[in-house]
């Protein structure tokens, strides 16, 4: 007989999510279809039952798991109204033990409309969910603990705020149609949230302003981040903010030393035009930095206002300088030789955009955190040996079993993104997707010397800003850079390449926007964009290539993919020629040839690597035909996507230099992996970004040891040599220590 009183193994957080996602059940107006039909609950992130409604089987699943559910919150809120002694009015606890119940009465009207649903196609009659013991019970401890009523403050100001501005904007629009009329039902779920994959969603609206979330989804985010359960003596990343601190220190340090003697050329005039705006911001500006530059800034108390605080005003000083009319008038109509001060302004504004952009090394001073945290992660929690490579000289094998340690260990911190998200919405700054209003700042990683020249790899998020999903600008930060490098004699340039996908909705507007700017008259000189798109259904061999596994047909296809600009590659009209020569038909060949040795077939796994290895040869034959003295891989925000392409291709180049890959290389390639990620979102690479990276760097590990460092950069460059200049082919990596 089977133990009635036996411990759940549903943890509350699971609860609560459970319950979240029943609240937010759609079903529709005439109760005759749910919206999923499944219902998948986790535990432990592992999914543990899935509910169909039209399943005949489906009230034998829900009721044990409303009563499991509803027992779990019981118990919780019992022992911490107990532990906590909660007043009944007013506090922050009652609030939470509130929102809670207010979850519990959503999600057992959604059991009921679903019941009605089965009652409807089975000719069934089933009970009431709020007629079960289990909810009884916490009705009768809401109503004998706190006030019986749950009163506007549930949800927080905050949060209602952002559902009466929803409805003000939905009677607005009442009357407009929209163009997609899919992407008016469109909203984000908790589990896309969880898996920060789409968080920018949160900030952009639809075309009609509305927005792709639902003040219920900010609830439920609260409630996850409130029962998370999880305690800050384990948290490893109790100090983040500290280390935050730092960079910002030494960021300040970077941009006042690049500076020279440009700030006292301004100061000898500039006073005496202290009543203009741009003056006025310059002179914030130089302060600002002068301020967190000082190491007593960096030792202060938490309670005062820190580094961080100071570069961050910085910043703002910096955008309210590129924004300003006087900024406008100087770059529009060049200043009199005479006028000195404007002249001395815009060269410094323009050394400003200049530094932020090149000379920030922010990740560098979070090495030696990151290093702890791998080594910890793997004492504690060192993967199990049968499931990782026995190649321990791989680099691969490295970086999965590091990996795989720091997801385990992050766990003690993972509510990171949705409690910076929520602090956003509280602060109200989620009306744009701005990836260096959430102090995502380029940062340089490391540098390829071609002979005499170095091209700068830079850690940059997408340099645009977007309120609307169908319309984004560029930063006028970034145009000040680029207007610096167009200063340069000849000018500089840098080479952007673009990884989000212009053929998805959710990135095309700021990869157009992107791609025009280099069309701009004021920028041909300083800017080149080549959009390699990572999201395509060829990308992912999805269908209709899912089942091509004949190599001539996926050949004949990539060829076909790659000169269409409608399939997500993009590219000016001079490098779309040179790369529709002779370039991809012999570097199809030679790829096919040496990492898949000629097969006939080549099954989806295949491909997909064969894909990334490609991008690889492409990315290097942009660097060779462009000659920029810096460049990016781009996407969203460089956090996942950018950041593993990056490390795959700064490993591919390091195979190709004169000593083997050592330590000191790993130490780079976890800086980039995981430097941006834990300080912008706190948490670790997105898997399937990490594990697609990792398949790929295995398939061109295994040529590289079977043949030897020596052998494998040869044979490189006799395969390859006809298609790049020689000395690319040679170029010497150096880490961003030695920049």
């Amino acid at each position: 007989m089977k133990n009635k009183h036996r411990h759940s193994s549903l943890s509350v957080l699971g609860a609560i999510e459970a319950l979240s996602s029943i609240a937010d059940l759609k079903v529709d107006s005439d109760a005759q279809t749910v919206y999923p039909s499944e219902l998948l609950i986790e535990r432990e992130g592992k999914a543990i039952k899935r509910i169909n409604w039209i399943d005949p089987g489906a009230p034998d699943k829900i009721i044990p798991l409303v009563k499991e559910t509803f027992g779990v919150v019981l118990k919780y809120l019992t022992n911490f109204y107990k532990n906590n002694k909660v007043d009944a009015a007013g506090s922050e606890i009652s609030e939470n033990v509130k929102s809670v119940m207010l979850l519990v009465g959503e999600a057992a009207k959604k059991f009921d409309l679903c019941n009605s649903i089965f009652n409807k196609s089975k000719n069934r009659k089933l009970t009431s969910i709020t007629k079960i013991k289990e909810y009884r019970q916490l009705q009768n401890f809401y109503n004998s603990k706190l006030s019986p009523q749950v009163n506007d403050d549930v949800l927080g100001k905050w949060i209602l705020a952002l559902a009466e501005r929803a409805m003000e904007r939905k009677r607005e629009i009442e009357n407009r149609s929209l163009e997609g009329s899919s992407m008016r039902y469109m909203f984000i779920d908790l589990d896309a949230v969880k898996r920060d994959a789409e968080y920018e969603l949160l900030f952009i609206r639809k075309e009609d302003g509305s927005f792709f979330f639902s003040p219920r989804l900010i609830r439920n985010m609260k409630l996850v981040c409130d029962f998370s359960g999880v305690s800050k003596d384990k948290d490893p990343l109790h100090n983040i903010e500290a280390w935050q601190d730092r960079c910002m220190h030494m960021a300040a340090k970077a941009i006042l030393k690049s500076l020279g003697g440009l700030p006292d050329k301004f100061y000898k005039d500039a006073f005496r035009f202290k009543h203009r705006d741009i003056v006025a911001f310059l002179n914030s500006c130089i302060m600002a930095l002068m301020v967190c530059r000082n190491s007593n800034t960096l030792k202060k108390a938490e309670t005062s206002k820190r580094c961080r605080s100071y570069f961050l005003d910085f910043q703002h000083f910096l955008r309210e300088l590129v924004h300003s009319d006087d900024y406008h008038q100087l770059i529009t109509y060049a200043p009199a030789k005479g006028n000195l001060v404007s002249i001395r302004s815009l060269a410094l504004i323009h050394a400003f955009c200049r530094a932020f952009y090149l000379d920030l090394h922010i990740y560098d001073s979070f090495s030696p955190e990151i290093e702890k945290l791998i080594a910890t992660a793997n004492e504690e929690y060192l993967p199990d040996p049968s499931t990782l490579s026995e190649n321990v000289h791989f680099v691969s094998h490295h970086l999965s079993k590091d990996y795989t340690a720091m997801i385990k260990l992050l766990k003690f911190h993972p509510s990171g993104p949705l409690e910076k998200l929520l602090a956003t919405f509280h602060e109200g700054n989620y009306r744009s997707y701005d990836p260096l209003i959430q102090a995502n700042f380029p940062s340089v990683m490391y540098a390829l010397a071609v002979e005499e020249q170095r091209t700068i790899n830079i850690h940059l998020p997408s340099p645009t800003h977007q309120e609307y999903i169908h319309k984004a600008s560029v930063l006028d930060e970034f145009k000040g850079f680029l207007r610096s490098y167009g200063s340069d004699q000849p000018p500089s340039k840098h080479l952007l390449i673009n990884l989000q996908d212009r053929t998805l909705w959710k990135e095309h507007a700021r990869s157009v926007a992107l791609e025009e700017l280099s069309k701009n008259q004021d920028f041909q000189n300083s800017l080149i964009v080549a959009t390699i798109a990572k999201d395509t259904e060829f990308y992912h061999q999805l269908e209709p290539y899912q089942q091509e596994n004949r190599a001539e047909d996926f050949l004949k296809a990539f060829k076909e993919h790659f000169a269409d600009e409608s399939s997500g590659y993009f590219f000016s009209p001079m490098l779309s020629t040179l790369l529709l020569s002779d370039f991809l038909d012999g570097v199809l060949v030679a790829i096919h040839r040496i990492f898949f040795f000629n097969k006939n077939t080549l099954i989806k796994e295949h491909r997909l690597d064969f894909i990334e290895i490609f991008d690889l040869f492409l990315t290097l034959k942009l660097i060779d035909i462009t000659k920029p003295a810096s460049f990016s891989l781009t996407c969203k925000d460089g956090l996942d996507l950018g950041a593993c392409f990056n490390v795959l291709f700064y490993t591919f180049m390091k195979m190709l230099g004169e000593t083997p890959l050592d330590v000191a290389d790993l130490s780079q390639m976890n800086r980039m992996l995981y430097g941006p990620v834990l300080a912008i979102r706190e948490r670790a690479p997105l898997h399937d970004r990490f594990d697609r990276m990792l398949r790929a760097l295995k398939t061109l590990e295994f040529v590289y040891h079977e043949m030897g460092h020596k052998m494998f950069g040869q044979l490189i460059r006799d395969t390859f040599g006809p298609y790049y200049d020689a000395a690319t082919l040679n170029a010497v990596v150096l880490p961003s220590e030695a920049i």
